[in-house]
């Protein structure tokens, strides 16, 4: 972690029980070996003109600042235990609990601070007796409560301490910057001691350093169950090698009810190439690639090719140089031949790189955003392979770019853990194959859960349109608040989209999506220039096969609305690029989701896209289909997604699901054996 990270406000409430503990251990054991000398034979004479005015000075002043030391790791780890992923929970809730037990130990000291506060009593000869009954209890109460609340504090940091790198449960524990910056605690602990350091202090400290790599082999050797079911080992990524990998090509039969159509994809069966990276350890990697039915079979077979690439490496391997390893996994080239970064070879790269992610985010117990949105401007631009793109942003550009955006990232952050980053408009009630009284019905139950942006899909006639329109803006209404788009899938030709649309300029939609081909730049530029005096905008980026494209858009000035698709690129890294871009370039981001998966992936880029790059509130696409079939679904509320909180990238399926509709699947178990497929299987391909 660099320094600078270090003082950002969500970074100090992370690392703040580590600092409250360390100095108190340390008050702790200075105490100890300062009042221990006046226990020897030839010092005891000492004890009466020094210790009762230690003890008098102590509660005068060093009490003072001992308790709210024990407040904050008391605090912050309550509050940490609340705000963490899941695998930091125990730690931090440990720590406070350790640090609540030191006062469980008040009434076995108290009677005797009093009489080594008290003069008259030592002047009895008690003194020396009293200071050997008080640190007795101190050893103890040291070993058993303050050593430990100590102890499980930097494992709880350790999870959020570096994203670019192997977590701190291996050799970075002890990197210099972690321990630079803890130096503070050298600060706290001469603000607290009110005798010098002894030479021992720097003994402790050597020594407490070197030894919680240690700590933690003994905390897998007494068994994972101590720490909450997870071996520290089993999340050293040096430790976790990639075995193996395996597809499936999953298919559900959306054609039925004409889920999905629109002017160009008349009746799709939404599909997921679906790969998952296998390795020596309990984490597996989940990824996957929308497509709407045949030809699902084509990208699962380019996966296992990709897969190939992957086998026998480790983790912190591919992690460590994000931008490294993407390029490496599209410069094979005879595969390249065939894209190049495009196509078939470009879907199946985003499934594979997006499962790395999920398995990367596992190992730290964390979701996908969250990695991210704790990297620094370093760290997220070397995730990012920069080849052809540098006409438009350089690195430098991007990281300066990063650090600006860093104002009010706290705040954002925040927002995101509200669930108050990612405002959802929806489809679900727009398909074109959906008659008029399906459309009224979601319509009016979409706006009541409180949507207030909703799109329809237009291109079969201007007739059906405008009237499919007009049922739309009498249930949304055009002075509410609420919000039209629309979308023509490529449909038309350059002339025809600007034709049609100034046709519909009347229900006043906010932009037309992919009104032409998706490799047209110029063309989407005469749309854009056509239709920007009727107050219309353009809006596309589903189908753009790379960061490339997207960049000539953006130079070319093209589009009003930046549509990335999570897997339609090479997966989380290529996105990120197109997120810069779009920044540099003022457009806004409204990623394309609907479709299979689609809503879990997007859900994370949006909040990153948030959080992280442009600092902008927008929308996300919401399809309320299918997502009863994935482990950690997307969630909608008051209008707004659901943060993700678990740790991974969302598209984990459901074994069951996976099964029940894989293609062609097995006899008595896949729903494409069964007679109710064969409508489908047989009839005409559209």
């Amino acid at each position: 972690m660099a320094s600078r990270q270090f003082f950002d406000p969500l970074t100090l409430l992370r690392v703040a029980p580590v600092v409250s503990s360390s100095a108190a251990l340390w008050f702790s054991h200075d105490q100890y070996f300062f009042l221990k000398v006046f226990l020897r034979i030839e010092e005891r004479d000492k004890v009466k003109p020094v210790v009762p005015a230690y003890f008098r000075k102590f509660f005068n002043g060093g009490l003072s600042r001992l308790l709210p030391l024990y407040a904050i790791t008391i605090g912050t780890g309550i509050a940490n235990s609340y705000s963490r992923p899941a695998a930091a929970h125990l730690w931090y809730a440990c720590g406070a609990a350790f640090a609540l037990a030191h006062f469980t130990f008040v009434p076995a000291v108290m009677w005797k601070v009093e009489h080594l506060a008290n003069e008259e009593n030592d002047a009895k000869g008690t003194g020396a007796e009293y200071l050997k009954k008080w640190l007795d209890v101190h050893t103890i109460r040291s070993i058993v409560v303050d050593f430990p609340a100590w102890l499980v504090d930097p494992p709880a940091a350790s999870k959020f301490h570096s994203t670019a790198s192997p977590p701190l449960l291996s050799a970075p524990i002890c990197d210099h910057e972690f321990w630079q910056a803890l130096g503070v605690v050298n600060a706290a602990h001469n603000g607290v001691v009110n005798s010098p350091l002894t030479t021992a202090t720097v003994l402790f400290d050597s020594l407490a350093r070197l030894s919680v790599p240690f700590v933690y082999r003994i905390l897998d050797t007494i068994g994972p169950k101590a720490i909450g079911g997870r071996s520290s080992r089993s999340l050293t990524m040096s430790e976790i090698t990639i075995t193996g990998w395996s597809t499936r090509d999953v298919r559900f039969p959306t054609s039925l009810d004409k889920t999905g159509s629109d002017a160009m994809n008349a009746a799709g069966d939404y599909s997921a190439a679906y790969c998952i990276l296998e390795t020596d350890s309990k984490y597996t990697g989940h990824g996957m690639t929308f497509t709407i039915g045949r030809g699902n079979d084509i990208v699962c077979a380019a996966i296992n090719h990709l897969g190939d690439r992957l086998k026998g490496r480790t983790l912190s391997s591919l992690v460590e140089n994000w931008g490294k390893t993407w390029r490496y996994l599209v410069n094979d080239s005879q595969l390249r031949w065939i894209g190049p970064e495009k196509g078939v070879i470009h879907l199946a790269l985003g499934a594979v790189v997006n499962a790395i992610w999920d398995m990367w985010a596992k190992t730290l117990g964390k979701p996908v955003w969250q990695i991210v949105a704790e990297m620094t401007p370093e760290e997220f631009v070397r995730c990012i392979d920069f080849r052809y793109i540098t006409d438009a942003l350089t690195p430098e550009e991007a990281i300066t770019m990063l650090k600006e955006s860093e104002a009010g990232k706290a705040q954002r952050f925040q927002e995101a853990l509200n669930s108050r980053a990612v405002p959802a408009y929806t489809t679900s009630a727009g398909w074109l194959g959906y008659g008029e009284d399906k459309m009224r019905a979601l319509l009016q139950e979409t706006l009541a859960n409180g949507y207030k942006h909703f799109k329809l899909k237009v291109g079969s006639s201007v007739e059906t349109d405008r009237r499919r329109l007009g049922i739309a803006r009498d249930i949304i209404g055009y002075d509410k608040g609420n919000v039209l788009m629309v979308d023509a899938n490529q449909v038309w030709s350059v002339p025809e989209a600007i034709d049609y649309m100034k046709q519909l300029a009347d229900f006043k939609p906010w932009f037309i999506e992919e009104p032409t081909s998706p490799d047209d730049i110029l063309g989407h530029k005469a749309v854009r220039d056509a239709l920007k005096p009727y107050g219309i905008g353009v809006a596309t980026g589903e189908m753009c096969q790379n960061r490339v494209v997207f960049k000539q858009l953006l130079m070319a000035g093209a589009i009003d609305v930046c549509q990335i698709d999570a897997c339609r690129m090479g997966g989380v890294n290529e996105v990120l690029a197109v997120l810069l871009m779009a920044k540099k370039y003022n457009v806004p981001i409204v990623p394309h989701s609907g479709g299979v998966g689609l809503p879990e992936y997007t859900q994370h880029l949006s909040t990153i896209d948030y959080v992280v790059v442009s600092g902008r509130l927008s929308v996300l696409e919401y399809v309320d289909h299918l997502h009863e079939h994935f482990l950690h679904p997307s969630v909608i509320k008051d209008g707004y997604y659901q943060t993700p909180m678990d740790p991974g990238y969302s598209v984990e399926m459901k074994p069951e699901s996976m099964d029940r509709f894989e293609f062609p699947g097995k006899e008595g178990v896949s729903w494409w054996r069964s007679d109710e497929a064969k409508p489908i299987l047989e009839g005409e391909k559209i």
